[in-house]
């Protein structure tokens, strides 16, 4: 293939994902809706698995096809990604309220999940994960599953007068959705090794960056949308939840799937993925701000241009 066709390929490949991924949370949410569940968890649950549902079609392709460097980057970079990036601009652009409940469950529980995440990266094994290291990775998913699909009592919201859109529209908008990401995951990859090897960047840039940065567009644009809207919480949730996800969903499958035996570089990624992670559970751990801070918003889209300029002169 020509860099032109496979920069064409990688192009169609992120917008199915992002067109996909759109419509699994359009279709998502809309269904949730029915059942008067909050935008919190909402986003939580429905919209960031979701989101992650490109991250989980792209990484169970590479597994498929032994590339471990695609599936770790990207996971690492679509996290850093989500972190940096996503809570930056949105930050940025609009007010980001911060949910009453400060989400401490949930952000004392992405705490537990690095750290499974660092033994995983740094244990006994030699730079790989293998098939047991990812049925652990799967069992802290369904940990999270259930915590986060079964709602306390103040997660239920009001009935309100706006007629919801009708079950079976829902439905198909979220199938659409889901036709449109194996084909996008199978575009991205492929595309984004052949561009790789013809430039002669490495694998490890190639899924940090474009690969992590293509599978984050429903979560950018998600996030982004549900902020202008005001529905910040969801925005919120959306990020946490894909964060989690990403970690034990998509990791755990693609090492059940084959062992993945990564670069040993990408241990600072992932050291720099919960370096990036310690100012916003800090915040909201110990601020008593209503609204995310502007200078920290400011801060991590700073760090996400760093980042990205360290990963590529490496």
């Amino acid at each position: 293939m020509t860099l032109a066709l496979d920069s064409l390929l990688f192009l169609l490949g992120i917008s199915f994902l992002w067109y996909g991924g759109n419509t699994v949370v359009d279709g998502a949410a809309g269904i949730a809706r029915r059942f008067h569940i909050s935008e919190l968890i909402i986003g939580l649950t429905l919209v960031s698995i979701g989101t992650s549902l490109p991250e989980v079609v792209v990484n169970i392709i590479a597994s498929i096809n032994k590339e471990s460097d695609i599936v770790l980057g990207n996971i690492i970079g679509s996290n850093i990604s989500n972190t940096t990036l996503i809570l930056g601009s949105v930050g940025v652009l609009g007010s980001l309220s911060i949910p009453q409940c400060r989400l401490r469950r949930e952000i004392n529980f992405y705490v537990i999940t690095l750290f499974i995440f660092l033994f995983c990266i740094f244990s006994p094994s030699t730079h790989s994960i293998p098939f047991w290291q990812g049925t652990l990775l799967m069992v802290v998913f369904f940990m999270a599953a259930y915590m986060f699909f079964i709602p306390k009592e103040s997660d239920i919201a009001p009935t309100t007068s706006i007629k919801p859109s009708p079950l079976l529209k829902n439905i198909l908008i979220f199938t659409g959705g889901c036709v449109l990401l194996p084909m996008g995951g199978h575009f991205l990859v492929k595309s984004s090794i052949s561009i790789a090897s013809t430039l002669g960047l490495s694998k490890s840039f190639i899924s940090l960056f474009a690969v992590a940065l293509g599978t984050s567009l429903p979560e950018l644009a998600t996030s982004i949308i549900a902020a202008k809207k005001g529905n910040t919480s969801l925005a919120i949730g959306n990020i946490i939840g894909s964060n989690i996800f990403n970690i034990t969903l998509v990791l755990g499958l693609s090492s059940m799937i084959s062992t993945i035996s990564f670069s040993p570089i990408l241990s600072t990624d992932a050291l720099i993925l919960c370096l990036s992670t310690i100012p916003f559970v800090f915040y909201l751990w110990f601020s008593s701000s209503a609204l995310f801070s502007k200078t920290l918003s400011y801060g991590y889209l700073c760090f996400y241009c760093l980042y990205t300029i360290y990963i590529y002169v490496r």
